[in-house]
């Protein structure tokens, strides 16, 4: 929303510094963006220029975003240009970004779902078939053969969910 807003006021034909203010008067009290803003509107306030103001602008705050936005002012400080076009396609960026976040985490949270839940199932197999012939895990265990498989089997799922788990840690 800072960026679209900002965008938005400067398009309007206000000042980057007065777009700034406004749009930081949209965001929470307790956002830390908003912190930042009312930072980098006083340092602009103590006459520096807007390149020196925004060099420190973000830097408390760990937001990718912020920092694309840093380098747009500075970029549109030195070298002019329009920055709400900038800022617009900044928005649209971080928004495309901000869903493919979360479809991300929903792909992963699902693969780690199906992994559990197949793993839950496997015992609940052997328990049938325990209830239905007692005798089975018995003949399991006695057959060379057929302990080596089914040893092997329970490695392979094993290894396979771990795998599973180590693949849908998805931290963006």
């Amino acid at each position: 929303p800072l960026l679209l807003a900002t965008a938005s006021l400067l398009k309007a034909g206000l000042s980057p510094q007065e777009a700034l203010r406004r749009a930081s008067d949209a965001l929470p009290i307790t956002s830390e963006c908003r912190t930042e803003l009312i930072a980098l509107l006083e340092r602009c306030d103590r006459t520096l220029p807007l390149a020196a103001a925004v060099a420190e602008f973000g830097t408390t705050v760990a937001l990718p975003e912020l920092e694309m936005f840093r380098s747009a002012l500075v970029l549109s400080s030195l070298h002019g240009g329009r920055l709400s076009e900038s800022l617009a396609r900044l928005a649209r960026v971080t928004s495309d970004r901000a869903l493919l976040i979360r479809s991300a985490t929903a792909a992963t949270a699902q693969m780690r779902l199906t992994g559990s839940i197949l793993l839950g199932v496997t015992p609940l197999f052997l328990g049938f078939s325990l209830i239905r012939d007692g005798t089975s895990i018995a003949q399991l265990a006695s057959h060379p053969f057929t302990f080596t498989l089914a040893s092997a089997g329970a490695v392979l799922i094993l290894a396979s969910y771990l795998t599973l788990l180590y693949m849908s840690d998805f931290k963006p």
